[in-house]
C-alpha cells in the first residue's frame, strides 16, 4: 500500500466500486444523446417556424452551436473522469478529522427572446484536516465538525465508495464530562441589563428590518400607489394579493418597531444556554458568504471572526430582548461576545 499523503493511501478499487462506477457512467453515456435529441427538434420545428427572424432578434446558429459544444464538452470530461477511474483501478483512503462544511450555491441565468430562466445548484463539501473534498447531500448531511472519519474515493470521478463515522472509545472522564456539558444545558439564567453596545446593536437590526421589508415591497408599493393616484383603486379588488401582501408587510413591520421600544424600555435581555453542534460555510455567486453555527437551541448565522472562534461542544450563551425572537448576541465561557 503506497502512502500518497500522510493520511491518504492509495487502495485497489473492489468489484462493488467498479460496479458502483458503471452503474452511474450509463446514465451520462445515454444523457449527450437525450440532448442532441432535444437539439435536433429546436432546430427541426422550433427555428424552421420562427424563421430568419429568430436570428436576427440575437440567437444565431454560431452561438446555439458554440453553446452546444461547450456543454457536451463539460459532459465529455465527467465522462472521462469516470473511465479514467475505471482504468486506473485505484481510490484513495482517507483519514481524519472534518474541520469544517460548506455549502455552495450558484445561480445562472438563460435569456432569449421571448423568455429567462434561472438555474440554482448547489455543491456540498467537507474538509478533512483542511483540505476540501466534493460530497453528495447525503454524505455531507451525515457528518459534523469534529468527527473522525474514513472515506474512499474515486481520485477523476470524486464517486464516495465508503464513508463511515468512526467509533471512539470513550474513557470514564470523557463520559463525565459529556454529563457536564449536556447539564449545561438545565442551567437556568436570570435577565441581564443591555449595555450601550447591545443598544446600538438592537437598532442596527430593527432599522435592517425595516430596510428589507420596504425594499421587498416596493414593486408592490408603486403599483398600490399608482392605481390609487389615478383613481383606479378598485383594480385592487382584482389584484387583491398586493393588498394583502402590503398589509402583513406593515403589520409585521408595527409589530417589530413596538418591540424594538419596548426592550430600549424594558432594558433587559434574557440568556439561554446552548451547546455548538455544528457548523457551515454558505457561498454564493451573487452573494456574500454567509456562516452558519448549529447549536441545541438553534441555528444561529454568525460574523466570520465568531465562526472562527467558535468549535464542537462549546458553551455559549445566546442572548436576545425581552421581547422577539431574533437573537442579539453569542457569549462563550471566557466572556468573548459575538454581535448576530
Amino acid at each position: 500500500m503506497t502512502q500518497t499523503h500522510p493520511r491518504q493511501a492509495t487502495l485497489p478499487l473492489e468489484p462493488q466500486d467498479l460496479k458502483k462506477l458503471r452503474k452511474q457512467l450509463i446514465p451520462m453515456l445515454i444523457f449527450p444523446f437525450f440532448v442532441a435529441g432535444i437539439f435536433f427538434l429546436i432546430f427541426t420545428f422550433v427555428f424552421k417556424d420562427l424563421g430568419n427572424g429568430f436570428f436576427v432578434e440575437g440567437v444565431s446558429l454560431y452561438m446555439m452551436i458554440g453553446f452546444g459544444l461547450f456543454f457536451m464538452g463539460i459532459i465529455g470530461y465527467m465522462i472521462w473522469g469516470f473511465f479514467y477511474d475505471i482504468r486506473q483501478g485505484i481510490k484513495y483512503q482517507i483519514l481524519g478529522t472534518v474541520t469544517d462544511k460548506q455549502l455552495s450555491i450558484s445561480k445562472s441565468s438563460g435569456a432569449g427572446t421571448r423568455s429567462s430562466s434561472s438555474r440554482t445548484t448547489r455543491s456540498y463539501y467537507i474538509f478533512v484536516d483542511d483540505i476540501k473534498y466534493k460530497m453528495d447531500y447525503a454524505g455531507y448531511n451525515r457528518v459534523q465538525i469534529g468527527d473522525q472519519i474514513e472515506m474512499e474515493k474515486a481520485p477523476k470521478s470524486g464517486v464516495t465508495f465508503k464513508l463511515e463515522v468512526l467509533e471512539q472509545t470513550a474513557t470514564q472522564a470523557t463520559r463525565e464530562s459529556a454529563t457536564i456539558d449536556r447539564s449545561y444545558l438545565n442551567t437556568k439564567l436570570e435577565p441581564a441589563a443591555l449595555t450601550a453596545t447591545d443598544l446600538k446593536h438592537l437598532r442596527k437590526q430593527h432599522l435592517g428590518f425595516v430596510q428589507r421589508r420596504v425594499l421587498m415591497n416596493f414593486p408592490l408599493l408603486f403599483i398600490a400607489g399608482s392605481l390609487i393616484l389615478s383613481d383606479m383603486a378598485s383594480l385592487l379588488i382584482f389584484l387583491f394579493p398586493i393588498p394583502i401582501i402590503i398589509g402583513v408587510a406593515f403589520y409585521r413591520t408595527m409589530r417589530a418597531t413596538t418591540w424594538y421600544f419596548k426592550n430600549k424600555s424594558e432594558g433587559q435581555k434574557l440568556g439561554t444556554t446552548a451547546l455548538v453542534e455544528d457548523k457551515l460555510t454558505i457561498t454564493h455567486n451573487r452573494a456574500a458568504t454567509k456562516y452558519q453555527v448549529k447549536t441545541s437551541a438553534e441555528t444561529l448565522s454568525v460574523t466570520e471572526e465568531a465562526y472562527e472562534q467558535l468549535s464542537k461542544n462549546d458553551k455559549l450563551v445566546i442572548f436576545k430582548p425581552m421581547f422577539g425572537k431574533t437573537p442579539l448576541s453569542v457569549m462563550t465561557m471566557d466572556q468573548n461576545e459575538y454581535y448576530l
